[in-house]
C-alpha cells in the first residue's frame, strides 16, 4: 500500500510543473489484433496562458503561434506508440476553461504496441527529453482464434517497498506538515485526471481485469477532484494495512476517484 501512496505523491509532485492536466487514452481492439488509440489531452487555459508568457521572455514569436494542438508533432510521436503506428487524424479542442486536442492513431499488431504509464508529458512537451525506461511501459501480447486472447503486461512497482507496512506510524510533525502540503495543492490538483483504457471489438469471454465495464476494460484512472472531495477515504487508505494484492483490491475499489490495476499479467479472452 505504501508504493500506490508514493504513486499518488508523486503524480501531485509533478503537477507544480505540468498545471491541471486531463489525459485520456483509449486503446480499441479488434479480433485480428489491428486496431486504434484515441489520444485526449486538456490543459487549463490559464497554464496555457502562463507557458505562453514564459516563452514570451525568450521569443514572442514561439509564444504567439504556441499551440497544444501540433499536427506535425503528432504525427511524429505516433513512432512512440510502436512500430508501424500511424496518425490518422486530430484536432484543436476547447471546453469552458480548457484547450488541448484529440488525435487518432492506426496500428495493424497490437504486439508492436507500447503505451508509457506516465503520460503527463503528453500535456507538458517535454516528451522525449528524459528518456523512457522499457519496464515502465504497458505491453501486449495478441493470439488470433475464437476466442481471441490478449495478455497485457502491467508494469511492476516503481519501488522496492511491499505492500505489507509494519513501520511505526508519522510523528505528528510529519502529519502536520502533510496536512499542510494537501491543503497547498488541493487547488493545483483538483482538475488533474489521467484515464487508460482498452475497448475490446467483441464480448469478454474470460478476463482477471479488476475493473470491467462491458467490453472495456479500465487499466488506470485517477481523478483528483474526486479524490479530494473525499478526504476521509484518503484518510483510511493510509492507514490500512492490507496484506495481498487481493486486499489491496478491495480497498481501492471503496476508494472514489482511482482505478488501477494491480494485476501485473492482465489475461482477456474476447470473440
Amino acid at each position: 500500500m505504501k508504493k500506490i501512496l508514493k504513486y499518488f505523491v508523486a503524480i501531485a509532485l509533478l503537477i507544480y510543473s505540468t498545471g491541471c492536466i486531463d489525459v485520456h487514452l483509449k486503446l480499441k481492439l479488434k479480433p485480428d489484433g489491428s486496431g486504434t488509440i484515441e489520444e485526449t489531452v486538456y490543459m487549463s487555459s490559464a497554464m496555457v496562458s502562463m507557458m505562453k508568457s514564459f516563452m514570451a521572455m525568450g521569443d514572442s514569436a514561439e509564444a504567439a503561434n504556441f499551440n497544444l494542438f501540433d499536427e506535425a508533432e503528432l504525427k511524429e510521436e505516433a513512432a512512440d506508440y510502436g512500430a508501424g503506428v500511424r496518425y490518422v487524424s486530430g484536432e484543436r479542442l476547447t471546453d469552458n476553461e480548457r484547450e488541448g486536442y484529440s488525435a487518432i492513431y492506426e496500428f495493424d499488431d497490437i504486439n508492436k504496441i507500447k503505451m508509457e504509464e506516465d503520460v503527463t508529458d503528453k500535456a507538458t512537451g517535454e516528451e522525449g527529453e528524459i528518456e523512457n525506461n522499457p519496464e515502465d511501459d504497458i505491453t501486449f501480447q495478441f493470439t488470433k482464434g475464437n476466442p481471441a486472447k490478449l495478455i497485457i503486461k502491467m508494469p511492476p512497482p516503481k519501488d522496492d517497498i511491499d505492500i505489507d507496512t509494519d513501520e511505526p506510524e508519522a510523528e505528528e510533525e510529519e502529519t502536520a506538515e502533510y496536512d499542510e502540503w494537501v491543503s497547498e495543492v488541493k487547488n493545483l490538483i483538483k482538475d488533474f485526471a489521467i484515464l487508460i483504457q482498452l475497448e475490446l471489438d467483441g464480448d469478454i469471454v474470460e478476463t482477471n481485469a479488476t475493473y470491467i465495464d462491458g467490453s472495456t476494460i479500465t487499466l488506470i484512472e485517477m481523478r483528483f477532484d474526486e479524490i479530494m472531495e473525499n478526504p476521509e477515504k484518503f484518510e483510511e487508505l493510509k492507514k490500512l494495512k492490507p496484506k495481498s494484492m487481493e486486499d489491496a483490491r478491495e480497498v481501492l475499489k471503496n476508494l472514489p476517484g482511482i482505478k488501477m490495476e494491480l494485476n501485473e499479467t492482465v489475461e482477456v479472452k474476447f470473440e
